[in-house]
């Protein structure tokens, strides 16, 4: 399968190498463009980063709602969240972390781009993201 529309990417800026296996969740917020960070979310899909620190599909959720609003090759506007899960990728490696998890909160405009990347870089105690291509 060629990759999703939303992509994303982990980069260990401590130890300079992918960060692999944490696993990942997309979300979409319900309400459209006009969500609001205390509104419901629809769970989109799960996967863990490969050993390159990506992640190029998701393991889609079958249910109507999430299936109505994603597809292997489109997505609709709205709000969009990726989670990380990186205090077991930093137990794993036996080192502490200051950030259990990260969030990423992005929007995806009308009409959409064909493609979204969204990279992390991340070490113990610090972060940072950007839209990537």
């Amino acid at each position: 399968m060629s990759k999703h529309p939303i992509t994303c990417h982990i980069l260990d800026t401590a130890s300079g190498k992918p960060a692999a296996s944490v696993s990942c969740t997309l979300y979409l917020f319900e309400g459209g463009l006009s969500a609001k960070a205390d509104s419901n979310v629809i769970v989109l899909g799960t996967a863990s980063t490969n050993s390159d620190g990506r992640v190029m599909n998701w393991d889609l959720k079958s249910d109507s709602e999430a299936t109505s609003k994603w597809s292997d090759s489109k997505i609709v506007p709205g709000i969009y969240k990726i989670r990380f899960e990186t205090l077991k990728y930093f137990e794993t490696k036996g080192e502490s972390t200051f950030f259990p998890f990260v969030e990423v909160v992005f929007k995806i405009n009308n009409p959409p781009d064909g493609h979204y990347h969204v990279p992390l870089l991340l070490s113990n105690f610090s972060y940072s993201t950007y839209r990537g291509s």
